[in-house]
């Protein structure tokens, strides 16, 4: 990645934290969950899918075909700013490991940010 874009990458990241700083953002995601892992493994773990600027989105991917032992979920997460530092709310469980930067990541790939 050159420097350019770096320096673009960081303006926008910037620029969305001062948004979430002014008012917490709203974002809709899905989480992938291994049904096979849950039932016969581990127990129950999803992770971060894709991420949404709508709720009708995130059903719509959800909702979409997929192998007999994915399961998807839809999340509800807000991202604010508490003391110069990006917050995930409601705060992320150990079966349910998403983090800030996980979602600013899937945004930005999304074009959502």
């Amino acid at each position: 990645m050159s420097d350019a874009n770096i320096d673009r990458l960081a303006d926008v990241i910037g620029t969305f934290l001062n948004r979430a700083a002014q008012q917490p953002v709203t974002v809709w995601a899905t989480l992938r969950e291994d049904t096979y892992e849950t039932l016969f493994g581990d127990g129950y773990y999803a992770y971060l899918d894709k991420v949404f600027d709508s709720p009708i989105a995130a059903l719509g991917r959800s909702n979409e075909p997929r192998g007999d032992w994915v399961k998807l979920h839809v999340r509800r997460y807000e991202i604010s700013v508490s003391s110069k530092q990006p917050v995930l709310s409601p705060e992320p469980s150990e079966s349910e490991p998403v983090t800030v930067k996980d979602v600013v990541e899937k945004m930005l790939r999304a074009g959502i940010i």
